[in-house]
């Protein structure tokens, strides 16, 4: 194998609880980031106009419910990341079967759809590669890309499940991942 002989980083539950943390802030889907962004924007706009036109700085308040919005969001995402302990986390192998690039649906009113690269495993199910990985580490820090192009069928992983929701959380390829418990 071409992989044999590099140099692995050793993995702890701290630096899987960085990764966990960083893909649940920074993966939120752009039809959310995007339609608030517009609507505080345009509530601004429009705020600024009324009070241009009357002289009456009250209409500020058309901008709360904005607020409000672009607030709420950044609370779903820091309740989307958790406050997960290494407690939270089991950790254990298993073997790729495939990993294949698949339509999802992203939601929205008229229904989007994104393209999502997933990897399948024998006992464990499947995960969907986040678009950005192991940010962590000196040698191995790769996007969504580069997790499936250095993936065969047959690879064994480590398999990061979240104890509460029994999702697969993340997984480290052990041709560059030494976990140490």
């Amino acid at each position: 194998m071409a992989f044999e002989k590099v140099e692995k980083d050793r993995l702890t539950k701290e630096l899987i609880l960085k990764d966990i943390l960083h893909a649940a802030k920074t993966y939120t889907p752009r039809r959310h980031y995007y339609s608030a962004g517009l609507c505080l924007a345009a509530g601004s706009i429009l705020s600024l106009i009324a009070v241009a036109l009357t002289r009456k700085p009250v209409w500020f308040l058309l901008l709360l419910p904005f607020v409000a919005a672009e607030i709420g969001i950044g609370v779903i995402r820091k309740k989307k990341a958790g406050r997960l302990t290494p407690g939270d986390l089991t950790v254990f192998t298993d073997t790729v079967n495939a990993v294949e690039e698949k339509v999802v649906e992203a939601g929205g009113k008229y229904g989007s759809y994104r393209t999502a690269l997933v990897m399948y495993f024998e006992g464990s199910g499947e995960w969907e590669i986040p678009y950005d990985n192991y940010t962590w580490s000196k040698n191995w820090h790769m996007g969504r890309q580069g997790v499936e192009n250095t993936s065969l069928h047959g690879d064994t992983f480590y398999i990061v499940r979240r104890n509460d929701t029994g999702e697969i959380a993340v997984a480290y390829n052990r041709k560059f991942f030494d976990y140490q418990d």
